[in-house]
Parts: C-alpha cells; structure tokens; sequence
C-alpha cells in the first residue's frame, strides 16, 4: 500500500510559525537570597529556577481558579 503523499513524515506535526511565536514573558526582581532559594529548590527537582518558577506559578493559580470556582458553586447552591 503506497501514501500519496511521500514527502509526509512520521512524528510531531509542524505548527506555523506564528503559533510559535505567541509567548509572553513575565519578569521578576529578586534579591540575591531569594534567588538563592528558588535555585536550591529548583536544584532539588533539576530543573532551572526558570522552569522551576513557571511551572509553581502555572500550578498555583489553576490550582486557585478551580478552587474558587469550586468555592462560587458551593456558594451560590447554599443560597437555594
């Protein structure tokens, strides 16, 4: 059984470039002990204070929005 196409590959698909370059970036001033303290931990996990930083916050306010969306339905079902 042949493909049609030959010059399809197996693996990840492309994405366009301007998918690509929808990043934002968001910048943090630290002391010099408070970076200390995010690279141990970052160290404990190796990974770099960068990721280590990204993935805590993503982690938090998820974690925080369905929370509190959790906490606005109980609350409106409270009030019946």
């Amino acid at each position: 059984m042949e493909l049609g196409n030959k010059n399809i590959k197996p693996g990840r698909k492309r994405v366009a470039v301007d998918e690509l370059k929808r990043n934002f970036s968001v910048t943090f001033y630290l002391s010099k002990d408070e970076h200390d303290v995010l690279r141990r931990l970052a160290d404990e996990e190796v990974e770099s204070v960068n990721s280590f930083v990204k993935r805590h916050i993503l982690k938090t306010i998820i974690y925080k929005k369905g929370a509190s969306q959790d906490l606005s339905i109980n609350d409106s079902s409270s009030r019946l």
